[in-house]
Formats: C-alpha cells, structure tokens, sequence
C-alpha cells in the first residue's frame, strides 16, 4: 500500500478492508471464525508459532499505517510475561519454532518473511534479538530441504490434470471445524492421485525453494554464503515453462530477497 501499484482508489480500499477485517478479528477475541459459529478457522492468541508470528506481524503492520501507539502497546505486551499470560511461551516459540522440513517449509515462509520485516523494524535491542534469533534457528533447520529440488521429476509433473471434480468426495453436510478438515484431508488425498503433478510440485519444487527463502531471509550471511551454490542450482534447475503452479512466485520472493537485502545486485 506504500508503493505506486494501487492507484488512489484501489489503496483507500486496501486500507478499508484490513482495518475492518483486523478490528473485527480483535472484536472476537482475535478468533477468526467461519460462516457459522461451529467454524473456526484459527485463534491468532493461541501460544503457537504461527499464530505468534501472524499477531505480532499484523499489530506491526497495523502500527506501521496508522501511528496509534494502541497497536504497539499491544504489540509489547504480547511479549511482555508481566503483562501477558502467553507471553513467556510466545517469545520461547517465536525463538525456538521446530520446523518440520519435509512438509511445512512453505507454510511457514511467510512468518518468516513477517518475522524478517519485524527485525529489520525493531529498536528495542531485546525483541530485535529475539528476532534474529528466531530467523536464523527456522533457517537452519529449513537447510536440508534445499537439496529436495535433486528429487523432481519432470514427466511427474507432466502428469497434470485441470479436472478439479476428482478430487471431490461424495459431498456430506459438515457440522464443524473438524467435519471440514476431514473431508479437506480426504480431498488432499483424491487430489493427489488425480493429478501427480499437484503433490511432486509442492514437495520437490515449492519446498526447496521456500526453504531457500527462509535461508535468505535469515541475516545469518555465513549460512547464506554456504547455501548460496545450492541455491543457484534449485533455482535453475526447473524449466518453469512446463510447471502448473505458482511455485514460480516464491523463486521471485527468493531472487529479489538476495537481491535486495543482501546489496548484491549481482547475486542473480
């Protein structure tokens, strides 16, 4: 909203829509809920990494916009084990976060991109370092998925079909949040053997390369300058003419991040 992509009217809606969306989230106790009252699709004060880093980045951008010191004290007091009864679970969470390297890399890029922002943002000496630590533990254990991008095969992703309808179960009435995921799970299963191409993707492109994201968002220059030969080989390795998905949008994520903060415009 900062940059000259939206016109005047397109920006002034942006703003509208994340102000009502967050204040209404804030209303419900931070709990975003469905279409029904059974539905939840989440709880942003769960002590959870994801949730942590999701809260801690929305306040941010909230203050970032608006300059209400409202967003920042509730910022600090998320953080603050005086103030706040997760707190203490929060921050050890947000430092420590246990990744799970061959199947939630990608999930969790976009807290770190958030967390990175928060870094790079911060004055306070101990939450800044609380935030470079949290970047660099997720990036070390992101590494060995780098190497996934070795696996993909491009008559697997070859096999592609557009036909959504196969991945769909018999329809049933869901009832809550746990009848919703069930089906979601059986249709994650349908899909996949519908359409190899949607599974080999995700695991042996997206993968890899989001871990090579969390790597480059990590300021941790010894990590990056170690990972860099590998991660010049993921990037290349594809022939993103014949994917299907939009894996291609994180290579971009990655080349601009090592572009950019790293100041070597000659990196790629």
């Amino acid at each position: 909203m900062k940059t000259d992509i939206p016109n005047e009217k397109e920006r002034t809606e942006c703003y509208e829509r994340l102000f009502r969306h967050v204040e209404t989230v804030q209303k419900n106790n931070w709990i975003i809920i469905g279409t029904r009252k059974e539905f939840m699709h989440g709880n942003l004060m769960d002590t959870a990494y994801l949730s942590a880093a999701h809260i801690l980045f929305v306040l941010w951008i909230m203050d970032d916009l608006t300059h209400d010191p409202v967003w920042r004290n509730l910022f600090v007091k998320l953080l603050d084990p005086k103030t706040s009864d997760g707190a203490a679970r929060r921050k050890n969470l947000v430092a420590c976060n246990q990744v799970s390297p061959l199947n939630q890399v990608w999930i969790i890029s976009t807290c770190q991109y958030g967390l990175h922002v928060l870094y790079l943002n911060e004055t306070d000496p101990e939450l800044k370092k609380l935030f470079k630590d949290s970047l660099e533990n997720t990036a070390r254990q992101a590494l060995q998925s780098i190497e996934l991008y070795k696996e993909y095969r491009s008559e697997i992703s070859a096999n592609f079909t557009p036909e959504w309808r196969k991945m769909m179960p018999p329809h049933r009435e869901q009832k809550n949040t746990n009848d919703a995921r069930k089906l979601a799970s059986e249709q994650h299963g349908n899909w996949s053997r519908a359409c190899p191409a949607w599974s080999h993707e995700k695991r042996y492109l997206m993968q890899p390369i989001c871990a090579a994201w969390l790597v480059a968002l990590s300021h941790d220059n010894n990590l990056i300058d170690s990972a860099l030969p590998e991660i010049r080989n993921a990037i290349v390795n594809y022939d993103y003419n014949k994917t299907h998905y939009a894996a291609f949008f994180y290579v971009e994520n990655l080349i601009y991040t090592l572009n950019a903060i790293h100041n070597n415009q000659n990196t790629f």
